[in-house]
């Protein structure tokens, strides 16, 4: 019986599942390759930010 504290939820799944991933890509690929992976995800994630104006009403 799951409680309402413990709902499965995606980040519960996404946290081990990516960690096991990030591993494995470290493993095969090497430091280098992480480092440029997350420093796109930070810049496109920043670019979307500045590109979602909020609308005028």
């Amino acid at each position: 019986m799951v409680k309402n504290s413990q709902k499965v939820t995606a980040a519960n799944i996404g946290e081990p599942a990516s960690s096991i991933v990030a591993g494995i890509i470290l493993d095969h690929v090497g430091e280098k390759f992480i480092i440029v992976v997350c420093t796109s995800l930070i810049i496109i994630g920043g670019i979307n930010i500045l590109l979602s104006v909020p609308k005028k009403n």
